[in-house]
């Protein structure tokens, strides 16, 4: 039994916890900024918040030492953390490294892929959505696709970062997923063939009539101005109103969503506001007049 004042952490794992401690200390999780709050608003001492982490270094020293097959202490380290962020709710996410490196990734550069966007649901990869024009769209991979297996290997309990570094490769490359999609009877195999994926928001606008169509399948950092560029030469081919499509449109980046509601909104005008827990976590987003807007 683990008692509050086993604290002999050995160096590597105590160096690793400590960095762990200081990241969720400073807020290096996405979704929510960690904070001390008020005591008296969570009925928690910050003793018994220090006693808390004494307990999770003891279990992460047994563990890491005693445990019946060796464990990688970064994989373990991450695993608690993740362990905590899956305690909250489905928005709070904590991003090691790679994680984190995929993230910049697809919302601004390119790489060999399928074109999917995915996140764990019911333990298994799921797509979100497909990016339209890429391999996995072409063979007709749709929002709410399980992927139950990666080259025969089952997907059961993967991470998010673990589907990805599977799915991604050298472009011209096959891969073999297996799909379960809901109302059909049985799971089936799809071969798809990577492509370089160019992470572009706005893949299209057309006009109907004297209306323009804009589809939006991403907030990334330049969203903004591929919106704005598209309602330029749509106005300049005569379009009295225009048609946002947010389909499929698995968010992104808040303040590329702001500056996209920037270019329909009077400078001044309150677009979102975010509150947090604390007071100094709440922010709130007003229209701003911009050069070209």
């Amino acid at each position: 039994m683990l008692q509050r004042n086993d604290l002999k952490i050995p160096a590597a794992p105590r160096r690793l916890l400590l960095w762990a401690v200081l990241l969720l200390l400073l807020g290096a999780t996405v979704g929510h900024v960690l904070a001390r709050p008020d005591e008296e608003s969570t009925g928690t001492s910050r003793q018994d918040f220090l006693d808390g982490i004494k307990v999770l270094g003891a279990v992460y020293e047994r563990v890491f030492y005693n445990y019946v097959d060796d464990v990688n202490a970064d994989e373990l380290l991450d695993a608690g953390i993740q362990g905590m962020m899956d305690y909250l709710d489905e928005h709070s996410q904590y991003l090691p490294p790679t994680n984190y490196d995929n993230l910049m990734m697809s919302t601004e550069g390119e790489f060999g892929g399928l074109g999917i966007t995915i996140n764990v649901r019911d333990h298994f990869p799921t797509v979100v959505s497909p990016i339209e024009g890429t391999p996995a769209f072409l063979m007709g991979v749709q929002g709410g696709d399980r992927i139950i297996e990666i080259e025969g290997e089952s997907t059961f309990d993967f991470s998010s970062d673990e589907a990805v570094k599977l799915l991604r490769g050298e472009p011209g490359t096959p891969v073999t997923i297996t799909i379960d999609r809901e109302g059909d009877d049985k799971p089936f195999p799809l071969t798809i063939v990577r492509d370089v994926i160019k992470v572009e928001s706005v893949p299209y606008h057309f006009m109907i009539d004297d209306i323009g169509y804009v589809r939006i399948q991403n907030f990334a950092r330049s969203t903004t101005d591929e919106v704005r560029d598209a309602i330029k030469a749509l106005e300049a081919q005569g379009a009295r109103g225009i048609v946002l499509d947010l389909r499929w449109n698995p968010g992104g980046l808040l303040e590329a969503a702001c500056g996209v509601s920037e270019l329909f909104l009077d400078d001044g005008n309150l677009i979102v506001y975010t509150k947090g827990r604390l007071r100094n976590q709440n922010r709130s987003y007003f229209a701003e007049d911009r050069p070209g807007t």
